[in-house]
């Protein structure tokens, strides 16, 4: 899948939404499809901006896979949006052109969204959030509409939640 980017934020110990069963088999499924897609992996990682590490590099379960193949590529944030780190990450590794992010992760509410907003708005490529490979708060897919609508990501044809 040529210009294809899976982005997944934030599955760290210390947010107890990416202990989810769920999201984390769905994140793993969706990692086996890159690597045998040989699409570049970007793993967001949140990063505490006092240096402590109390947040934790990305879930043991998902390095496994991750660390095997070779186009896996991690980028630090020190806030919700992470879309400056993975734009910078592609330039500077030298990935080449992306017309589509593939996001996963946690928070949908927080992380995901900021970073969905801001790769929409700054490249221009399809974003499609994969809503199984996602978790938030309980409220976060009925709310969903809303929390979209709140950032116009929504109404954005580029965005879709897959």
């Amino acid at each position: 899948m040529d210009g294809e980017v899976l982005v997944i934020i934030d599955m760290q110990p210390y947010f107890e939404t990416a202990h989810d069963e769920y999201t984390l088999r769905n994140c793993v499924t969706e990692i086996k499809k890159a690597i045998r897609d040989e699409i570049p992996i970007i793993a967001v990682e949140y990063e505490d901006p006092d240096g402590n590490d109390i947040l934790g590099e990305t879930l043991p379960r998902l390095k496994r896979h991750l660390d095997k193949y070779t186009r896996t590529y991690y980028v630090k944030k020190h806030q919700d949006d992470g879309g400056y780190e993975i734009m910078n990450c592609i330039e500077d590794e030298g990935i080449g052109f992306v017309s589509k992010f593939r996001v996963c992760g946690v928070n949908i509410t927080a992380c995901v969204a900021e970073t969905v907003y801001t790769l929409v708005n700054e490249w221009s490529a399809e974003v499609e959030i994969i809503k199984k490979a996602c978790n938030g708060s309980r409220s976060w897919y009925k709310n969903r509409k809303t929390m979209f609508s709140n950032r116009g990501i929504y109404r954005n044809r580029n965005v879709a939640l897959v």
